[in-house]
């Protein structure tokens, strides 16, 4: 069965995903991209992408996590 990805996104406007809008097959890849905006936010940042697809669990969690350099 060919994966389907209904949405990706953050809980804050700081972080915007892309996802592929075509089935992707068995044995293939698709790429889920996420940018998040560091303007205002140093130290340590971790910010979840909500996943929702034709899989189970129906909503899956990844998350940025890293070190936003002072300037």
């Amino acid at each position: 069965m060919p994966l389907v990805i209904q949405n990706a996104h953050s809980t804050c406007g700081c972080t915007v995903a892309e996802w592929p809008k075509e089935m992707i097959e068995p044995g293939k890849t698709g790429i889920i991209k996420a940018e998040f905006n560091t303007k205002g936010k140093p130290d340590f940042q971790e910010k979840p992408v909500i996943i929702t697809a034709n899989t189970f669990p129906h909503v899956t969690k990844v998350f940025l996590k890293g070190n936003v350099n002072k300037k």
